[in-house]
C-alpha cells in the first residue's frame, strides 16, 4: 500500500478561472481533464514555510495565533457527500484555519486532491484503506514542515481495516525556527458495536501501544500525537472499554479528549457519543501547556452541516507552545 502525496506542480491548475472551480471539479467533463493532468505531474512534500501564518479567524470557538499551534481530527464522512460538500468544507477550513488536520473517510481521492489545489496554504497526504476509503491529513505549508510519511500496519486488516498514516511534523516560528516537533499518526478504527468489532478495536489499541512503546524505547522522538476516529468511547466501563491498556498507563499517555467526554460532550452526532479522540504521549504535554481541547459543534453554526459535510463534529486541540 502506497502513501499518496499531493503533487505541488499541480498548483498550475490555479491558472483556471476560479469562479465555480470547486463545483467544476465534480463535473464529469472536467474529471477527464483533471486525471490527465495528474498523470502528467509528479512531486513531493514541500520542505518549508514561505511566510508567517498571521492572524486568523476562528469561528468564535477559540482564539489562536502565530504562537499557538492548532490541530484537528475530522471525519469527513465519505468525502465528498454531495456536489456541494467541497464548497462548504472549503469555507469551514478557511474560517477555522487549523495548522494540521487528521482526516478520515476520503472516498474520492481525485476530488480531495483537487480540493487541496484550491487551498494554496495547505498540502496533504493520504493512504487508501478498506473499500477505497482513505485516511490522511492536511497541513499549513507556511507553519509546518512534514517529512517521513508512511503507512502503518499495512497487512493487518483485522485490527486496522484502514491503515494509519504517520508523519514527522515540525512546527515553525516566524523566522523558520523549529518550535515543536513530533510524530503524528491519523487512525480510523473498525466501526460497529458488535462484539467482534469491539475486539478488533481493542486489538488495534494494544498494537498501537506496542508500537509506541517500541518507538519510545529507542530514545528518539518522545513526542507523539495520535488522532482520529477511534470509533469507541473512553468512558465505557469494565471489559467493554477497549482503551484499558493505554488508560492504565497515565505516566505515558494522555487523552486530551477525556475530560470533554466525561463532561458529556460528544463528537458523533446521530447517536451522541465521543468517538473522535486526540492522544498524546506525555512529553508533548510540555508544548500543550495551558492549551485547550474542544469539540466544534459545526452543525449549530453551519446550515446543512450534517447533510452536506459529515455526521461527525471535528475535535480541535490548541497547543500553547512555550
Amino acid at each position: 500500500m502506497q502513501v499518496a502525496r499531493f503533487d505541488r506542480c499541480s498548483r498550475r491548475i490555479a491558472s483556471l478561472p476560479r469562479r465555480g472551480v470547486r463545483e467544476e471539479a465534480l463535473s464529469r467533463h472536467l474529471g477527464i481533464v483533471w486525471v490527465t493532468f495528474l498523470v502528467a505531474c509528479s512531486g513531493s512534500v514541500p520542505s518549508g514555510p514561505s511566510r508567517d501564518a498571521g492572524p486568523r479567524r476562528d469561528g468564535g470557538f477559540a482564539t489562536s495565533s502565530t504562537k499557538a499551534f492548532s490541530l484537528m481530527t475530522w471525519n469527513l464522512e465519505n468525502f465528498p457527500k454531495t456536489p456541494q460538500t467541497s464548497t462548504v468544507v472549503s469555507a469551514l477550513l478557511d474560517e477555522l484555519a487549523p495548522d494540521l488536520v487528521g482526516v478520515q473517510e476520503i472516498d474520492d481521492e481525485a476530488t480531495f486532491r483537487f480540493f487541496l489545489t484550491q487551498h494554496p496554504d495547505y498540502d496533504g497526504s493520504w493512504v487508501r484503506g478498506e473499500q477505497r476509503i482513505a485516511v490522511g491529513y492536511m497541513y499549513r505549508v507556511d507553519r509546518l514542515r512534514v517529512s517521513n510519511v508512511e503507512s502503518l500496519f499495512r497487512t493487518d486488516r483485522s485490527a486496522f481495516p484502514r491503515s494509519p498514516i504517520q508523519a514527522f511534523v515540525e512546527v515553525l516560528g516566524p523566522d523558520g525556527e523549529v518550535r515543536f516537533d513530533f510524530n503524528f499518526i491519523t487512525v480510523h478504527l473498525k466501526a460497529q458495536v458488535d462484539f467482534d468489532s469491539q475486539e478488533r478495536r481493542r486489538d488495534a489499541i494494544e498494537k498501537l501501544d506496542d508500537y509506541l512503546t517500541t518507538q519510545l524505547a529507542t530514545g528518539g522522538e518522545q513526542d507523539w500525537i495520535v488522532v482520529g476516529d477511534y470509533n469507541d468511547r473512553l468512558t465505557d466501563s469494565g471489559a467493554r472499554n477497549v482503551f484499558t491498556r493505554m488508560l492504565d498507563q497515565p505516566d505515558k499517555y494522555t487523552f486530551l479528549t477525556r475530560g470533554l467526554e466525561e463532561g458529556g460532550a460528544y463528537s458523533y452526532i446521530p447517536i451522541p457519543g465521543f468517538i473522535d479522540h486526540i492522544l498524546v504521549t506525555n512529553d508533548a504535554l510540555g508544548e500543550y501547556g495551558a492549551g485547550k481541547t474542544e469539540v466544534l459543534e459545526l452543525e449549530r453554526t453551519q446550515e446543512g452541516y450534517v447533510a452536506l459535510v459529515s455526521d461527525h463534529r471535528p475535535v480541535r486541540a490548541i497547543f500553547e507552545l512555550p
